[in-house]
């Protein structure tokens, strides 16, 4: 489920690979029933237009309970809307508490992340315990790649669709949401058993690892940071 896309949802009928209670269940509902009863754990009196299958009842109280805690000091929950932080309260792009260069070509998503990584001397403090005198930040951004790299080996950056073709699948909209809905219902759960693994793995070898939500969740939905620090007796 998670390795599949918006077009693998039609040339693979994934839609009928879900049980077919569940799909009665979700197939008519509008995107904002669907954000309220099967993502937002938050809510207290849900109000459903169906009786829902106690198997798909059970997989979003599990999905909720086995995610680790996402709300940052100070900041919203990943369930209680999509709240603006107050940096960009006057402009939606433009973090009021950044300079213009860390501004510049960078999303507001970014800034923010930018801005709590510096407010909360993160990275000092880690500079200063691994004796490191120099900071890298690795990234690709995955629209450019492709722009670069499909021409290389032969195929085309930007595909054109057929507007018939585009009608149709518009038509199905509403399952789209639903099955993908379920994606995000269960990405977090993945998540988090990445991480947890990755820390007992650093913490079995001696470093000192813990799992932070640094970010506003509601602006920055993965929001964990895993820091890891070797003790400096064990250094080299």
């Amino acid at each position: 489920m998670f390795v599949k896309n918006s077009s693998e949802f039609f040339s693979e009928s994934l839609w009928d690979t879900l049980p077919v209670s569940w799909q009665d269940a979700l197939g008519d509902l509008t995107p904002p029933q669907i954000a309220d009863l099967l993502l937002d754990k938050e809510i207290k009196d849900r109000r459903y237009p169906s009786v829902w299958p106690l198997s798909l009842l059970a997989l979003r109280s599990a999905a909720h309970a086995l995610s680790f805690p996402r709300k940052a000091p100070g900041g919203h929950s990943q369930d209680t809307g999509a709240a603006v932080p107050d940096e960009f309260q006057s402009n939606q792009s433009q973090s009021s508490l950044l300079g213009h260069i860390f501004r510049k070509h960078v999303k507001p998503k970014k800034q923010h992340e930018i801005r709590r990584l510096g407010r909360v001397r993160l990275v000092k403090k880690l500079c200063d315990q691994a004796n490191c005198s120099s900071v890298v930040d690795v990234g690709s951004g995955q629209v450019r790649y492709a722009c670069l790299a499909l021409p290389r080996v032969g195929l085309p950056a930007d595909v054109q669709f057929d507007p018939a073709d585009v009608d149709a699948m518009l038509a199905h909209q509403g399952k789209v949401v639903a099955y993908f809905s379920l994606v995000l219902l269960l990405a977090p759960v993945v998540e988090t058993l990445v991480l947890l693994d990755r820390m007992i793995f650093l913490q079995e070898r001696g470093f000192q690892s813990k799992l932070i939500p640094l970010f506003d969740a509601a602006f920055s939905p993965r929001n964990l940071v895993l820091v890891s620090v070797k003790p400096k007796e064990a250094q080299s």
